[in-house]
């Protein structure tokens, strides 16, 4: 899944987050929550159409999101997307190192958990 999105949506180049919701799961074994994404972004795949995605982050483990003043943690110049052996991290604010981006300690916007799903609206 993790592939097929990065196939399609590469970075999230100047992609709009639209909307957000977390929802706890505190009566589960595991208390990790879940959290759906609302994005506009462009489908290379697609001659770069813009589309609405629906990601979907479940096993959330760890969220960060700060709206700083005068700035927008909503609108994405590039965003990555990493998977290791047992968790996936999407920093929506990563830092760039001669066109590679890494994991930023001070995202604005970052999700890691153990489970990422997507849905064209």
């Amino acid at each position: 899944m993790i592939t097929e999105i990065t196939r399609k949506y590469g970075h999230f180049a100047d992609a709009l987050l639209l909307s957000f919701s977390f929802e706890s799961n505190v009566h589960s074994a595991s208390g990790k929550g879940k959290i759906e994404i609302l994005i506009n972004c462009m489908n290379s795949e697609n001659d770069f159409e813009w589309e609405k995605v629906k990601l979907v982050f479940e096993e959330v483990t760890c969220f960060r999101f700060i709206e700083n003043r005068n700035t927008s943690s909503v609108a994405i110049n590039a965003a990555m997307l990493n998977h290791n052996s047992d968790e996936i991290a999407f920093d929506f604010f990563p830092l760039m190192f001669n066109h590679e981006l890494v994991e930023n300690p001070e995202s604005d916007f970052i999700i890691k958990c153990k489970k990422l799903t997507y849905v064209v609206i």
